[in-house]
């Protein structure tokens, strides 16, 4: 009985540590160590994290300016989308999110980018902004964002991030140092595409 009992507890100390290893990172604007899932550190002196739970993508930013900071999704379908990770002619395509603080309050942005080096909002092009939480805190060191969108908002507007799960996708990021006006221009500087494995 003894034995039986001690399997019993070892088995359930077992599943609640699977449960935890899966747990949604909380959208507070603080990123806790281990939070993330997946963790990228860029050459920009930004850090990406991110999270793939319950048919949601879990976002996590760090900038070192105050200004915006946006993450962009290079287009599954459109050009040069069998070359991940290599830029699309001035964003062409790029389902973007773009964030900011402000006043303690963080204001996120869901865009598409119709024309090159043109991101307009998605309720702009008949589409609808996906965001379903976000949270974020500014300081001395920086900016640091977190957000939620569902793998396929339905959108026309959005990458359907369902259908390349498990599979690199090109990503970019970008920050502002000072401003938060999305339509200020980042520089050359201040952005880096590259590939993540969706998982």
């Amino acid at each position: 009985m003894r034995i039986q009992s001690a399997l019993w507890i070892a088995v359930s100390v077992s599943a609640l540590g699977l449960a935890f290893a899966h747990e949604a990172p909380k959208v507070d604007g603080v990123i806790q160590p281990e939070e993330y899932a997946n963790v990228y550190r860029s050459e920009i002196g930004m850090e990406l994290y991110w999270t793939v739970e319950d048919g949601k993508l879990y976002l996590g930013l760090k900038s070192p300016g105050k200004g915006w900071v946006g993450f962009g999704l290079e287009s599954i379908e459109g050009p040069s989308a069998d070359e991940p990770g290599h830029a699309h002619p001035m964003m062409l395509e790029s389902d973007l999110l773009i964030a900011y603080v402000a006043n303690g309050t963080a204001t996120a942005e869901d865009l598409f980018t119709p024309d090159p080096g043109q991101p307009k909002p998605d309720q702009a092009l008949g589409g609808q902004n996906d965001i379903l939480e976000v949270a974020g805190t500014e300081d001395d060191s920086g900016t640091v964002i977190e957000l939620v969108r569902p793998l396929n908002t339905g959108d026309a507007y959005d990458v359907a991030l369902d259908k390349v799960i498990g599979e690199e996708i090109g990503v970019m990021l970008a920050y502002h140092p000072t401003a938060d006006d999305f339509t200020v221009y980042h520089g050359p500087s201040t952005r880096e595409e590259f590939e993540i494995l969706l998982k």
